[in-house]
């Protein structure tokens, strides 16, 4: 089993977790932070990336808007507002007031001393709350925008990613290139990250199909910023971009990432799922051999969401990190699985109260049924031995809506008719002769299951599927369409004897419609 790498990326958050851990006690506060960073030292994680920025910057910037701006504001959009007592603006407002030190930087440093990498994570469009009059995420830049017409459209990306900067324009890439190296400029970090997955949507790559050429350039910027600014620190400084599944939708949408990793402007890709699901279908091979004797190395994403609304568990997430590690990728880049209180003590709900720290608070994210969810998932990835000392679920997911270009095929197997026969593929790494396998599979009430095949062997029935993940799924909120689908569902179990290979075929005969697919391997 060869070693690999695991990155996880903490969300711009992890300051208020921290403070509501603390009650909004920040008389310790860098000693918070620090203890913050501690929690992540026994999960073999060998890279933190913390997420700067959203639409505000977590630090007072010369360039784009900073949370301080948004704790004085008043007017926004000719509206009055106040947020001043918003948590997710005052306290980080709190902790740079209280300390002498930029937060971030105690974390880099707490960091590195427990011998794992440190990075800072740029989201390079982020786009929630977008088509609100007024939101406390919307820097003054999103105002602009809005007047000046500097928005993608609806027509690339739907309503809800309509709002996505575009940067073509001019004064969007300016400014944000300014605040990519005015980051650069302020951290002694081990790599940076451009997150393009917060959102893809970067061009009207309708109207200008050669959109890629204006990224490429903001890169090789950046990159070449990067290699003044490793002079100056003396050591390296990785950059890291998070990408769509498909090298072809990433050219298509204005990430030319073969020229990037062929020019060396690169050093490490994560092709991933957005957020509503975690991809089952990434195919490994073209970016292996993308990447091959370059030292460009290669993670694949992996989110908290196995499917909206279910959340992925460590079972599920040991059958990801097997078949993609397996299939030949460098290591595995985890998303929103950062942790969500500062300190190892339990919170209660009426401290909080008593403390008046947020009167939205959910009792959950700070409670030790939540860290000890979080700290199992990331363990179960942190190496091929974690993910095969238990039971492992490959379940078939999908890629999100949208995150395909217009007018090409996006990943999306799931719900397929049954009219005779139905073939599918799963990956889920090798499996040895040893392993106990189970395929599930679930279906409209209606249908009618002839036979099943795995590996072109006939698969014995074992009666209702009800040890499914599905069957038993958490979900982390509310109801949904797809939820629905599934509830109303039968499942179904079968044992089978897999081949040889990394990649399970299964042939489905009958009438009716295949609503799920998962393969159990213990």
């Amino acid at each position: 089993m060869k070693k690999h790498t695991t990155y996880l990326n903490i969300d711009d958050d992890w300051l208020w977790y921290i403070y509501e851990s603390a009650l909004g006690d920040l008389s310790d506060a860098e000693g918070l932070i620090r203890s913050y960073v501690r929690g992540y030292r026994d999960l073999k994680i060998t890279d933190l990336l913390f997420n700067s920025f959203c639409q505000q910057s977590a630090f007072p910037s010369k360039t784009l808007g900073w949370w301080g701006d948004k704790y004085s504001q008043r007017i926004e959009n000719g509206v009055e507002v106040d947020y001043s007592s918003q948590h997710r603006v005052k306290f980080i407002v709190d902790f740079y007031n209280t300390l002498e030190r930029d937060p971030y930087e105690i974390a880099i440093e707490e960091t590195r001393a427990l011998g794992m990498n440190a990075w800072i994570s740029v989201r390079m469009n982020d786009c929630h709350y977008n088509h609100e009059k007024t939101s406390y995420l919307h820097g003054d830049m999103y105002y602009e925008a809005l007047k000046n017409g500097w928005f993608i459209g609806e027509h690339v990306a739907g309503h809800y990613m309509g709002e996505c900067y575009n940067y073509a324009v001019k004064d969007v890439y300016d400014r944000m290139l300014a605040y990519v190296f005015e980051t650069i400029d302020r951290y002694d970090m081990d790599g940076l990250e451009l997150d393009f997955q917060r959102e893809l949507f970067c061009f009207d790559y309708m109207k200008d199909p050669e959109c890629h050429k204006i990224m490429t350039e903001f890169v090789s910027s950046v990159r070449g910023y990067l290699r003044e600014k490793e002079k100056k620190c003396g050591h390296p400084i990785r950059l890291g971009v998070r990408l769509a599944r498909e090298m072809e939708h990433n050219k298509v949408f204005g990430f030319d990432v073969e020229y990037w990793v062929k020019a060396g402007l690169v050093d490490l890709v994560v092709p991933t799922s957005r957020w509503e699901s975690t991809d089952s279908d990434i195919q490994i091979e073209p970016w292996k051999r993308l990447v091959d004797k370059t030292g460009v190395e290669l993670c694949v994403g992996l989110e908290t969401l196995i499917f909206f609304p279910y959340r992925n568990s460590p079972e599920t997430l040991r059958g990801f990190a097997t078949q993609y590690l397996d299939m030949g990728a460098d290591g595995i880049y985890l998303y929103n699985h950062f942790r969500t209180r500062g300190e190892e003590k339990e919170v209660g709900v009426e401290e909080l109260e008593r403390a008046g720290v947020d009167e939205n608070y959910e009792p959950y994210l700070a409670s030790n049924e939540c860290e000890k969810y979080i700290k199992d998932c990331i363990l179960a990835c942190s190496s091929e031995e974690e993910a095969a000392k238990d039971t492992r679920r490959h379940v078939m997911t999908f890629s999100e809506q949208g995150m395909a270009p217009v007018g090409m095929k996006r990943y999306d197997p799931l719900p397929a008719k049954l009219d005779g026969s139905a073939c599918f593929s799963l990956q889920t790494g090798t499996v040895d002769d040893s392993d106990d396998t189970v395929v599930y599979i679930g279906v409209s009430p209606e249908t009618e299951i002839l036979s099943i095949d795995v590996d072109k062997g006939k698969a014995s029935a074992l009666g209702e599927g009800s040890d499914a993940f599905i069957c038993k799924a958490e979900a982390c909120v509310p109801e949904h369409f797809r939820k629905t689908a599934l509830e109303n569902a039968k499942y179904l179990a079968y044992s089978f004897k897999a081949g040889d290979g990394n990649i399970r075929e299964i042939e489905i005969k009958g009438s009716g419609e295949i609503r799920y697919i998962e393969i159990k391997v213990s």
